[in-house]
């Protein structure tokens, strides 16, 4: 993918138009064709006033024509049909260290090693029930499992299946 000063790149995700979002180091945004028929980057952080608190972009999370691209103190928004950015301040939320943000049913959920699981509602987090069982973690991967259930695979441990209702903690759902 051809991205401006070739950073290192976090995730990629596309949306139902097969335009494809970037998140990487210091940089995010996307590619789409060009009219010579190659592909061209687009980048979104160089519409902020500063990029030099960007910092890495882990996750990216598409919702009803928003793209939500997760650094750890911030979410950028990017509004596809009006093409406007706005930065969601999850620090000021007591957010310091997120690196997953994934859909889990109708629920838009974020890792964070500082706090552990919390809900994002477009605007504001909550924290998710026994979310000091999960913190400081780094996830690799949250998968969804059911609907009110993830599976989780933090780094260098088991996997495990947490609750969303409860935060119940199941290690004994894969049989040996």
């Amino acid at each position: 993918v051809p991205v401006k000063d070739n950073p290192r790149m976090f995730a990629l995700e596309s949306d139902d138009r097969g335009i494809i979002f970037v998140a990487a180091a210091f940089e995010f945004g996307y590619v789409q064709p060009d009219i010579m028929g190659g592909y061209e980057y687009i980048s979104l952080s160089e519409r902020l006033d500063s990029t030099e608190n960007i910092l890495y972009v882990y996750s990216i999370l598409i919702e009803n024509n928003i793209v939500h691209f997760l650094s750890p103190k911030k979410i950028y928004k990017y509004d596809i049909q009006n093409d406007e950015l706005s930065v969601v301040d999850i620090n000021s939320m007591g957010v310091t260290d997120a690196h997953r943000l994934v859909k889990i049913g109708d629920k838009m959920i974020i890792a964070d090693r500082s706090t552990g699981f919390l809900e994002y509602d477009g605007d504001t987090v909550k924290l998710l029930p026994n979310s000091d069982l999960v913190k400081s973690k780094f996830y690799t991967v949250l998968l969804p499992y059911s609907d009110n259930e993830i599976l989780v695979t933090p780094y260098g441990e088991r996997a495990f299946l947490y609750d969303l209702r409860n935060g119940e903690i199941n290690y004994s759902f894969i049989n040996a």
